[in-house]
């Protein structure tokens, strides 16, 4: 690891901290779990971190027209601009980061 990043700058312990809790865990769950919530803003922006792609790119892996709408996802819920991710949209970028599994083992069908 040292290797890897040794030139690269410690970073703080706030700024580790943050990006240990996010994206948040209940925002990982299918939609169907009670306990799902709903990804915020940072949530969103953490999981464009970890692809280390830009807005236009996630626009275009996930099909929406330009860098704008990935853009409204990541401003704050009380801009005027802000919207929210959907949760197809949110669940194709996680799987792409690796944060989720493709599929998981159906029980009780």
């Amino acid at each position: 690891r040292d290797e890897l990043f040794g030139s690269f700058f410690p970073p703080t312990d706030k700024a580790v901290a943050y990006f240990m809790n996010r994206p948040a865990a209940e925002t990982l769950r299918r939609f169907s779990d009670p306990a799902f919530k709903t990804p915020e803003a940072e949530d969103v922006r953490a999981v464009v971190q970890i692809l280390d792609l830009s807005a236009d790119q996630v626009a275009d892996l996930v099909g929406v027209k330009d860098g704008r709408a990935v853009r409204r996802w990541l401003t704050a819920p009380t801009s005027k601009t802000h919207a929210q991710i959907d949760y197809a949209t949110w669940r194709l970028l996680l799987l792409e980061a690796g944060l989720v599994p493709l599929r998981r083992k159906r029980t009780g069908i």
